[in-house]
């Protein structure tokens, strides 16, 4: 998946999720459910540290890209061997994250965590757990090696001899399109800009 799936499909996932769990109070007469509570969580976590800002969503939608491609490209001249799935797409990567996102939500400020759970939204997307030694680095062994000289190539035969690749990015890019008409439908570009939210 590349960049308008993995940005567009995370970003959309977390607007619905947010207002399907922003709504949802039990009636009168019922029992609160999974869903009911869900939401009351929710709920006193936003009353506590604001409103969810998309631009971080964005951001860790990328997040283990943004570091596993540099280095793959930037180590290569060092004679260092990686795949471009790497650091960044390990599950103690995303340990490290979550351990740091539950220290600055004690102290309400849940920027980290939105970071966090969008950045493992990724390593969904990106099936890794068809790379478990990755994806358990370094205790099943080392990270995969990969070659810089065929990886534009590899990215351009992906994109020329495989369709299947471009439903999550027309997806993604539809969905992005949608929340940008949202956003200046509702005048809401500079408060998007400012605070990252979405009404």
């Amino acid at each position: 998946m590349f960049v308008f799936g993995h940005v567009g499909i995370t970003t959309a996932a977390v607007r619905i999720g947010d207002i399907l769990l922003s709504t949802k109070s039990p009636g009168e007469n019922e029992k609160p459910g999974f869903r009911t509570k869900l939401s009351a969580l929710m709920n006193r976590l936003r009353s506590s540290t604001g409103n969810i800002d998309y631009r971080l969503v964005v951001i860790g939608s990328m997040l283990p890209d943004i570091i596993d491609k540099p280095l793959f490209l930037l180590l290569a001249d060092r004679g260092v061997s990686l795949s471009g799935r790497d650091y960044g797409h390990t599950l103690l990567f995303h340990l490290v994250l979550l351990t740091g996102s539950l220290l600055f939500l004690r102290y309400k400020k849940p920027w980290l965590l939105v970071i966090t759970l969008s950045s493992f939204v990724h390593l969904i997307f990106d099936r890794m757990w068809e790379m478990l030694v990755t994806l358990f680095w370094p205790f099943m062994g080392s990270l995969q090696r990969g070659d810089t000289a065929y990886f534009a190539s590899d990215v351009w035969n992906d994109l020329v001899s495989v369709p299947k690749i471009y439903i999550p990015e027309i997806i993604g890019l539809v969905a992005l399109l949608f929340l940008a008409y949202r956003i200046v439908k509702s005048r809401g570009v500079v408060r998007f800009i400012r605070n990252g939210i979405i009404d």
